[in-house]
């Protein structure tokens, strides 16, 4: 049962990292942004208080400032420096949907690591199945 869990969770966690993966995909055009405010928040696991911290970027495309931020946390306080210059890239027909370059790399390890995750628990469950016959 448990293996029928953890291949289920893995695959969840593969189709999400596969989302990600197709929305910046999207986001072909590049612009010079800034990290104007570090959002810190408090989050709870396993009976331990964790403290996270959330970029603000802005930047400038055709004229229009943007200012928004994605849905990637840090619990390294030095991940985001304030007023750091970052190179974004955006979606030309949405320049609302754009993504750190650095968190590209982020993105594509987690699709390996999913991946991965989901074969090995995939052939653990298909090993039991076919041992037990």
């Amino acid at each position: 049962m448990i293996c029928y869990l953890a291949c289920f969770g893995f695959a969840i966690a593969l189709l999400d990292c596969i989302r990600l993966y197709c929305n910046i995909r999207k986001c072909n055009c590049s612009a010079l942004g800034a990290i104007i405010e570090v959002e810190e928040t408090l989050s709870h696991s396993k009976n331990r208080i964790y403290l996270n911290y959330q970029p603000i970027y802005q930047y400038t495309v055709l004229g229009k400032t943007f200012t928004n931020k994605i849905n990637m946390i840090s619990s390294d306080p030095e991940s985001y420096k304030l007023n750091s210059k970052v190179l974004l890239y955006y979606e030309e027909s949405n320049p609302q949907n754009f993504i750190p370059s650095d968190e590209i790399k982020y993105i594509k390890k987690s699709v390996i690591v999913s991946a991965l995750l989901f074969l090995i628990s995939l052939a653990i469950l298909v090993w039991i199945n076919v041992g037990q016959k």
